[in-house]
């Protein structure tokens, strides 16, 4: 399918049926290696993007088998076979040290890294609150979206994940505890930046698989980096609770917070590639914003448009466990002790499950050619994101507020490769004006 162009001219019959037709345009997908890296290439390649660690047979292939210094490595790359594995119980397949090592300076001894006897506890009182909070929606998520997106219209260029990044955080912040300050919008960014680079400062204990318990400064440094957030969190659910608004249970504590606020990430950067898509590719928008659809029309093609963009980038690359048995999975055998990487980056890409893997095609989900067990961007089993319906009604709602405000008009026509670390961030800044409607 041809990409549509853009007319010097108003062509009303042309245009109505490019409305009607989805959109499908290749997208610049990440050039990976034709071998593994060298062991002294490890770690500075981890460091400036960890998808680079990964050679192009992966994505051709339903699993890859690799050694790093004596220890072995399996890639799922098959989405049928991730999900048996990942929901195998956490007995037989746990959280991997890498997995803790690398997540624990974002997200501290949280649901998201505790896989102690504490974690179901956590698990039900999260679910729990989670389901609570879907529902906890008003009309203060519109003021706080048309604030934001006001500002932007009034603005010179700027960098668009740096304005999604505080009205992601500003709008879970409302959602988890009722937030209605202005948020500190420099200090917030400052602090995020800061903990995202300790944090994704990979080190050698890491590449080793080392236990959790053989410590380095860069946790510490991580958290000191968080400090502003956290006590930003504390403080707003002090007053809460001086309002005498009991949100959560006791079960639920700062730390769980703290990890469902990570989830900010994924709204900002779902959001992000979404909207440059949209700045970039005129045949996404005109399908978007066709004209006389209703309005369970725009919300089946947008619920669509995410869906595609979360799989082409979704929000954790990368997934890590270890064996603790042997484990018989699609007729062979992961041994004891082996490393288990899951990514639904490379399981998003992998031309066995996907036609047309590099394409932005939103009509990929209505049609029968494509194995949806394969789309796992929230990961999937037990500790699948308990987060995922409040993130996705989140962009939802970002998306459409900047949409029916305005334009966004890039500065680049091509769009940076993503860059895998704690998430899938555009590998450069995506720099864009907003020219708001014509009355806002």
């Amino acid at each position: 399918m041809q990409v549509a162009r853009e007319k010097s001219s108003f062509d009303v019959e042309a245009h109505c049926a490019e409305t009607a037709t989805h959109p499908n345009f290749p997208i610049e997908v990440f050039r990976h290696p034709t071998s593994w890296p060298r062991l002294d290439k490890w770690l500075p390649t981890a460091r400036q993007n960890a998808l680079a660690l990964f050679p192009d047979k992966v994505l051709h292939e339903p699993c890859s088998w690799h050694s790093l210094l004596g220890k072995r490595l399996l890639i799922l790359s098959d989405g049928d076979l991730a999900t048996q594995f990942l929901k195998r119980p956490s007995k037989k397949a746990g959280l991997s040290n890498l997995h803790k090592r690398i997540l624990s300076p974002a997200m501290g001894d949280g649901i998201i890294v505790n896989d102690g006897p504490e974690w179901k506890t956590l698990r039900r009182a999260g679910l729990k609150a989670a389901s609570h909070l879907k529902d906890r929606t008003n009309g203060r998520e519109n003021s706080i979206l048309q604030k934001h997106i006001d500002e932007w219209s009034i603005a010179e260029e700027f960098n668009l994940l740096d304005r999604i990044v505080p009205l992601s955080i500003h709008l879970l912040a409302h959602r988890l505890f009722g937030f209605d300050g202005d948020l500190p919008a420099s200090m917030i960014l400052h602090a995020i930046d800061q903990h995202r680079k300790i944090a994704e400062d990979y080190g050698f204990l890491d590449a080793v698989d080392a236990p959790q318990w053989i410590t380095s400064d860069r946790t510490t440094r991580a958290k000191m980096a968080l400090a502003p957030i956290r006590d930003f969190i504390e403080t707003e659910i002090s007053e809460a609770q001086l309002k005498n608004q009991q949100l959560f249970s006791q079960e639920i504590t700062v730390d769980f917070i703290i990890n469902m606020m990570s989830g900010y990430e994924s709204v900002a950067i779902t959001s992000t590639w979404l909207l440059a898509h949209i700045g970039n590719e005129p045949s996404l928008k005109r399908w978007l914003m066709a004209p006389n659809i209703s309005e369970d029309e725009f919300k089946d093609r947008l619920t669509k448009a995410i869906k595609e963009t979360l799989r082409l980038y979704p929000p954790l690359p990368f997934i890590f466990r270890k064996a603790k048995e042997n484990i018989k999975l699609g007729g062979f055998v992961i041994g004891k002790g082996t490393t288990v990487c899951v990514s639904p980056y490379l399981i998003h890409h992998n031309t066995l499950n996907w036609s047309e893997a590099s394409s932005f095609d939103p009509s990929r989900f209505e049609r029968s050619d494509n194995n949806y067990s394969c789309f796992l961007p929230y990961g999937v089993g037990a500790r699948k994101c308990i987060g995922q319906n409040i993130g996705n009604e989140l962009i939802f709602q970002l998306v459409k507020s900047v949409l029916r405000n305005g334009d966004l008009k890039l500065s680049k026509s091509d769009l940076p490769k993503p860059r895998a670390g704690i998430s899938l961030r555009p590998s450069e800044p995506i720099y864009t004006k907003y020219l708001a409607n014509a009355g806002e």
